[in-house]
């Protein structure tokens, strides 16, 4: 009789967990398998880090922080591959990790790299495969930018660090072999931000710096004033929910203990800060 109430305990539980952490999905959504399991961690994360919070056992921020990597370090499989030159570097006292293909090529043409995570997260590990396979594919050396993060370094800090190394492979690209008339900027979410950033600015300096021949944003992250716009809503799942977004934007603005709940708050509520 105990055996048979643990199995139906278990099956209901079981149902019930699975209940709350199914999401509908989008049609056409490739790979919905993998996105439902991504999601359903990303929704018990969440559930934990209030929990921490409500028990009073640490903040929104000191969890981000727990989270994250020391900029420079992490292990990078792709360098065990032999068809990509993968060595760490530092350019203007910022992190880098440099891809470049083989054969290596002279003067050949590069595409700065800003990684995507909320301003808070994102690591040369997390991120290794994707820049091998962009250097791999589009045959330029790829240039990782280790900026930091968020909250121990909100705004400016991560643009200023996306600037330097942009300025410093312009202007030494002969280190490299690259050819600095073929240099342009890519990243992805929050990194597609600095990107077009470091695009905008550069365009508009006087220098001896040939200038940027190309941007490409993935998914860029270009406004934070209008939290209820249609592709916040329509798209909002439990991997990045307005809420989270409006707590990472929080972090990156220098918010933070309980001054980022109030921020987020006014974010979220689709106010001016």
């Amino acid at each position: 009789m105990i055996i048979k109430g643990l199995l139906a305990l278990t099956v209901l539980s079981s149902l019930f967990l699975g209940l709350f952490l199914y999401t509908p999905l989008p049609e056409g959504m490739s790979n919905p398998g993998k996105a439902q399991v991504l999601m359903a961690i990303m929704r018990l994360g969440y559930c934990v880090i209030n929990a921490r919070e409500l028990l009073g056992y640490g903040s929104f921020a000191q969890d981000i922080r727990s989270y994250q990597m020391p900029l420079g370090e992490g292990s990078l499989s792709s360098a065990s591959y032999g068809d990509v030159d993968v060595t760490r570097d530092k350019l203007a006292g910022v992190h880098v990790i440099i891809y470049r293909p083989l054969p290596a090529r002279q003067k050949a043409p590069a595409t700065i790299y800003f990684h995507g995570g909320g301003y808070v997260f994102g690591s040369g590990n997390a991120f290794d495969q994707h820049c091998y396979e962009y250097a791999k594919r589009s045959g330029t050396v790829v240039f990782y930018v280790d900026y930091r993060l968020a909250p121990d370094h909100p705004f400016p800090a991560a643009i200023h660090d996306s600037l330097d190394v942009t300025r410093y492979v312009l202007g030494h690209g002969d280190r490299f072999g690259v050819d600095v008339r073929k240099v342009g900027v890519a990243g992805e979410s929050a990194g597609a931000n600095f990107a077009a950033a470091v695009s905008l600015k550069l365009s508009k300096e006087k220098s001896n710096l040939p200038p940027l021949i190309f941007q490409v944003l993935h998914e860029p992250a270009l406004q934070a004033f209008n939290m209820r716009l249609p592709s916040f809503i329509d798209n909002e799942l439990p991997i990045l929910t307005v809420p989270t977004l409006s707590s990472f934007y929080a972090l990156y603005l220098g918010f933070d203990g309980e001054d980022v709940d109030n921020a987020t708050k006014i974010i979220s509520e689709n106010r001016h800060l």
